[in-house]
């Protein structure tokens, strides 16, 4: 008997083997798509900031502004206007 119990010892070792090598494998992780970086504009902000004072006036648009230290757009530095652009988008919805 002990050389049928061999036999089944060997065909359970090749089931498991077959079970592994038939399992669905795990893939590496994807990298993330690095998307280019986006240029936001003095146009850029001045179009959402117009939507801004459509929608809610443009007061509120000055006040906005005035959070940045500008009076007027054309006030506003270049390194504010990803902010700018992102409150002005939160304001209107497009978050």
């Amino acid at each position: 008997m002990s050389q049928l119990e061999d036999i089944a010892k060997a065909l359970r070792q090749i089931a498991t083997q077959i079970e592994e090598l038939s399992a669905p494998t795990k893939a590496a992780p994807a990298t993330p798509q690095i998307e280019p970086a986006t240029v936001v504009t003095l146009e850029c902000v001045r179009a959402s900031l117009t939507k801004l004072a459509s929608a809610k006036g443009a007061t509120y648009v000055k006040a906005l502004l005035a959070d940045y230290k500008a009076s007027k757009l054309s006030d506003l530095p270049p390194t504010s206007y990803v902010d700018v652009l992102f409150a002005a988008e939160k304001e209107l919805g497009n978050d």
